[in-house]
């Protein structure tokens, strides 16, 4: 029963969508995901035991995916906040490298596209990659081709038309042929040159995505921020104050000694008749980032 609470408490977090008008910290997102690519123009092959093997890549296998999202947002610089635009609330662009077992290659691609926020920890990934594959060199692909037209009881299973346009899939299982000069290699097919080759080719990447707020996390590691830090004021002058935290609508603002008047959103009214030069600190506390203060230089 514990453990049904607990992935119904994960699956309201991620299901939970964008309030209207709600902000977020910053328009950069440290992304972590799971994919896989779709309808690969090319197949990935390997060589496995004196055979040509075909790699999961592009074969719907899950993907590692690391990279970075960008809200589509306009700054409000006094509170270094990203609001997100009307139109494109719920949507942001992202760039990621991807990573997977059973390929050629460590990272597995390389990935732009768009992004759907489902709610601000869960966003849904579509995009266009580039994927370092192993392919038939040119002049093997020709070879194989040329020499199974021509041998097709010893290779019934495989087509040289398929063979020759490189066809997905086409060269899996094919048997390596034998190098020149080698002994047994006069009856049999032989080729001298790189049998695979790396390439680049397009595909299309659908995944998942937690994103991570770099600046949200670095704010509420190290509390708040008041700006500005110093001011000095006249009798009735007024300074408004920011709070630099990850949920600024969530601080509180409080002055020491209570001279002068501050309002609920940070701005301070010194008072009408200041007698004597004295020092007023106002304090912004934020229940998840700490506290912060800044100096008021009262003068008269």
């Amino acid at each position: 029963m514990r453990g049904l609470r607990i992935k119904a408490l994960f699956a309201l977090i991620a299901c939970t969508p964008l309030k209207s008008g709600q902000e977020l910290p910053n328009g950069v997102e440290l992304l972590f995901g799971i994919g896989s690519y779709f309808r690969p123009t090319a197949t990935d092959y390997t060589i496995n035991n004196g055979f040509i093997q075909a790699k999961n890549l592009g074969r719907f296998a899950p993907q590692g995916l690391v990279g970075l999202g960008f809200e589509f947002c306009t700054a409000n610089s006094t509170a270094r906040r990203c609001r997100p635009h009307k139109w494109a609330k719920y949507l942001s662009t992202f760039a990621s490298a991807q990573f997977g077992s059973d390929t050629n290659s460590t990272v597995t691609g390389y990935t732009l596209g768009l992004g759907i926020e489902l709610s601000r920890y869960f966003h849904v990934l579509a995009g266009y990659s580039l994927i370092p594959v192993g392919q038939p060199a040119p002049g093997f692909q020709r070879a194989a081709a040329s020499w199974v037209r021509d041998h097709p009881r010893e290779y019934a299973t495989f087509d040289p038309a398929n063979l020759g346009g490189n066809n997905l899939n086409a060269f899996d299982g094919f048997p390596l042929p034998q190098a020149p000069g080698l002994p047994g290699s006069a009856g049999g097919f032989v080729y001298g040159g790189n049998i695979l080759e790396s390439r680049y080719q397009p595909g299309f990447f659908f995944g998942i995505a937690f994103p991570l707020n770099l600046r949200a996390s670095l704010h509420a590691a190290t509390g708040v921020t008041v700006a500005p830090g110093t001011v000095s004021l006249g009798a009735s002058e007024a300074e408004t104050f920011a709070a630099l935290t990850a949920d600024a609508s969530g601080v509180t603002w409080s002055i020491n000694p209570d001279v002068g008047r501050i309002t609920p959103v940070g701005r301070y009214s010194a008072p009408a008749l200041i007698t004597a030069v004295q020092t007023v600190t106002v304090t912004a506390t934020s229940a998840s980032a700490g506290i912060g203060s800044a100096t008021i230089a009262l003068h008269p």
